[in-house]
């Protein structure tokens, strides 16, 4: 049988993303960059120091990367 394949490309980044944390913003995105992931936008600095980023993977699906200032936990 026919499955429809997900299309996530008419999507917002904020409405529909899988989040990781990753230590250094940098290079997680030059590798994901390498691999085919295209960014959405730059870095974002919140008020509370951290760095957000939005990424496409090479399928669409929307990623977000977080480098918090401070540990969470």
């Amino acid at each position: 049988t026919d499955v429809p394949l997900f299309d996530p490309s008419p999507m917002h980044d904020v409405t529909h993303h899988v989040a990781f944390h990753v230590d250094d913003m940098d290079a997680v995105r030059a590798t994901l960059a390498t691999a085919g992931a295209k960014a959405s936008g730059d870095v974002t600095l919140t008020p509370a120091g951290d760095k957000l980023l939005f990424l496409r993977d090479p399928f669409g699906l929307i990623i977000q990367l977080v480098q918090r200032h401070e540990k969470m936990l």
